[in-house]
């Protein structure tokens, strides 16, 4: 099992309409999943990522693509 820390958040957006941000600066991820919001100082992981204060959105999949259609689309 391979465990990631993100820490460093800035803003973490959570997608329920009553709460939209929490107060998270760190979270735990645990074979593509998230294990824990701000784990314990201590825990054990394998790799360890700065997120340098910006905006996370856990769940969020961007479906946004560029299409290119022969010469109609400037590459």
């Amino acid at each position: 099992m391979t465990r990631t820390l993100i820490r460093n958040i800035g803003e973490c957006f959570t997608g329920d309409i009553a709460s939209p941000m929490a107060e998270i600066s760190s979270l735990m991820i645990a074979d593509g999943s998230i294990e824990a919001f701000d784990p314990p100082a201590g825990s054990a992981f394998d790799v360890e990522l700065d997120a340098g204060g910006v905006a996370v959105m856990p769940g969020l999949i961007d479906g946004h693509i560029h299409p290119v259609m022969g010469e109609w689309t400037p590459t």
